[in-house]
């Protein structure tokens, strides 16, 4: 939630006339915020395959 605040916030602060140093800045953070959502949108990805891959194996076993 709190990347979802910070990325409307530096958008909403792109569409303001700033200075190119301070719009420079706020790219570099809205690099750094999209790159960790990157990072946690794989990482979830990783957890549900094992889970899933885990619920495969072992619950066709339960099946049978």
């Amino acid at each position: 939630m709190l990347l979802n605040l910070l990325i409307v916030g530096v958008f909403v602060l792109g569409t303001y006339p700033l200075p190119e140093t301070f719009r420079d800045v706020l790219w570099e953070i809205e690099f750094v915020v999209v790159a960790l959502f990157i990072l946690e949108y794989m990482f979830i990805l990783v957890i549900i395959l094992r889970i899933f891959t885990f619920c495969f194996i072992f619950g066709l076993s339960i099946l049978i």
